[in-house]
């Protein structure tokens, strides 16, 4: 018995590099970066493009127009790596002017974050109830156009 709990001891204090590993990347010190300095400018609060969002929770681990980017615990699967990793012209993230590609050490992390379960803490789950914001013609309001003075101009 006191073998063992000098063991359990060890194991809480040393906490071994594979258990580390299994928590994931740090999603506020390493992936929410990622996204803010990569994804926001159009997947972010002002702008939503896809009808996607990176800076909510619930928006992120949802889907948009392409489906559900991010699979929990497979990176494999999910879309987002697919995209970051710039496999198709069509679909590659960041698109050609719109910022720098990601690093393979970023995509490694996302990859890792995904991996772990893409665990996202509450404190930075951000509103869910935030409104959409997009120029997108789907997404405007319908509205009654009032025709011109003159009707030779239909």
């Amino acid at each position: 018995m006191k073998h063992l709990f000098r063991l359990l001891l060890l194991v809480t204090l040393a906490r071994p590099s594979w258990l580390a590993q299994a928590a994931g990347p740090d999603f506020v010190e390493q992936v929410r970066p990622i996204f803010a300095n990569h994804c926001f400018e159009c997947h972010g609060p002002e702008l939503q493009e896809s009808n996607y969002r990176l800076d909510i929770r619930t928006r992120a681990l949802g889907s948009g127009d392409r489906g559900q980017p991010i699979v929990a615990g497979a990176s494999k699967s999910s879309p987002l790596i697919r995209y970051v990793l710039r496999e198709d012209d069509e679909t590659a993230m960041p698109p050609d002017g719109a910022g720098n590609a990601l690093s393979a050490e970023q995509v490694q992390i996302l990859r890792d974050w995904i991996d772990a379960g893409a665990e996202w803490p509450d404190e930075v789950a951000g509103d869910e109830n935030a409104r959409l914001t997009t120029d997108h013609w789907s997404f405007q309001p319908v509205t009654n156009p009032t025709p011109p003075a003159s009707s030779s101009a239909w």
